[in-house]
């Protein structure tokens, strides 16, 4: 659909003009935050690491699963398709439903999560997994990290990330609790089920499937600590089918993504 040159907010939205700065800031910043965050998790790299295991995935069973891609938006492009994404996901042999990049658009901050979050996938009753976009990591993945982490790994990681920018930040100890109390609070209330990840980035498998679920920031990069996981994972993979999830795709816009960084 084409929209006027009037009725495009983005444009005319002061804060994609600050998300368009925070760009610069946080692509340089991705890999130090993520590779702090892993550390702050004290899960050892290896093939098991960094799993989910949702119910009725164990074994040979057979299952499915539903991937959304950039949702965030808030507005009747994403409510339009709420009925169907409601419809798809409780079927009974959906297992879980993952977001795959960009969750709340512009800038990623908790501020936006209940209008373009929680309100838009109230209905879900399966478990909502997510990776991370380039517009998540705009807020230091504050915001992610407080809806999709369990508590205890979203104050680790937040904390992690701090002192990984020396303390040279404007979240405090004291705002880390208000953001999981009230992430705590929202999902209480509209009943949607998260907060079940360590990382940004997680593995589903049983003995014959492995979808692999991977972070790639800002920049379309993956950092050491996460491509020697990515690579642990696969190698004790071997003979399974492996599906991988990344938040660049391969393809977008008509356009090879690997063009811009292979």
């Amino acid at each position: 659909a084409i929209m006027p040159v009037l009725g495009m907010s983005w444009y005319f939205d002061t804060e994609n003009w600050a998300s368009g700065i925070w760009d610069g800031y946080a692509g340089s910043r991705t890999e130090v935050w993520r590779e702090a965050m892993i550390d702050a998790t004290g899960e050892k790299i290896g093939p098991g690491a960094f799993r989910l295991d949702p119910n009725g995935v164990a074994g040979h069973t057979d299952f499915s699963f539903v991937v959304v891609g950039d949702p965030g938006e808030g507005d009747p492009s994403q409510h339009v398709l709420k009925d169907q994404i409601l419809a798809v996901s409780n079927k009974p042999d959906i297992r879980f439903v993952v977001i795959s990049s960009d969750i709340v658009y512009p800038s990623g901050a908790l501020r936006d999560y209940e209008r373009k979050f929680f309100l838009p996938f109230k209905g879900l009753t399966k478990p909502v997994y997510a990776i991370p976009g380039n517009h998540d990591w705009y807020d230091a993945l504050d915001g992610f990290a407080a809806t999709f982490y369990t508590p205890q790994a979203a104050r680790l990681a937040i904390e992690a990330r701090i002192q990984s920018d020396l303390k040279l930040t404007s979240t405090t100890t004291s705002g880390i609790e208000n953001m999981i109390n009230q992430v705590s609070f929202l999902r209480k209330e509209y009943q949607l089920p998260t907060g079940y990840q360590n990382a940004p980035f997680f593995q589903v498998s049983n003995d014959h499937f492995v979808l692999l679920c991977i972070d790639t920031g800002v920049r379309r990069r993956v950092d050491s600590k996460q491509l020697a996981w990515i690579k642990a994972v696969l190698e004790a993979s071997r003979g399974k089918y492996v599906m991988a999830l990344l938040g660049h795709p391969f393809y977008a816009i008509g356009e090879y993504q690997g063009d811009m960084n292979p």
